[in-house]
């Protein structure tokens, strides 16, 4: 049985701006990477031929990280194309979303919200990015909803 969520890997043609987006949400970079491109490309969906992929790890601890692929064939996907079958976006704890959002300008695309959700008796403050063609969910924990009067139910 699984223990937990080890790694989520990612791949981008532009890593320098996915590693920027993490760093501001406070993920430091743990490890690069380097392997035989033929060692890895019928896991990856590549060709078979020379040279090598490189990734950086990042996060904290032995697990909840995130490897960044850097592939130059990467592409982003269709403006407006709709969801895909696999990793939909990747949802972070934010203590500010707007924070966040201004000091990543430079990187962030295709902002959605913020926009206040009601989730499990909570309120919580949402907004999705595209970062170099990698979706991201910016949570942000607003607080418990008031408890409804019996006469209001």
């Amino acid at each position: 049985m699984a223990e937990s969520v080890h790694h989520v890997s990612v791949v981008t043609a532009d890593p320098a701006a996915v590693i920027r987006f993490l760093g501001v949400l406070g993920m430091s970079p743990l490890a690069e990477v380097e392997v035989p491109r033929a060692e890895v490309a019928d896991m990856l969906g590549l060709e078979q031929d020379s040279g090598t992929v490189r990734s950086t790890i990042l996060g904290n601890g032995t697990a909840g990280l995130i490897e960044v692929i850097a592939l130059v064939e990467a592409v982003e996907p269709a403006p407006n194309a709709g969801p895909v079958a696999g990793l939909l976006q990747l949802a972070v704890l934010v203590e500010d979303v707007s924070d966040v959002l201004a000091e990543c300008d430079d990187v962030v695309a295709d902002v959605v919200g913020p926009r206040e959700l009601a989730v499990s008796g909570g309120r919580v403050l949402v907004a999705s990015v595209s970062v170099a063609g990698v979706r991201f969910q910016l949570t942000q924990p607003l607080g418990r909803a008031s408890p409804k009067k019996r006469s209001e139910a």
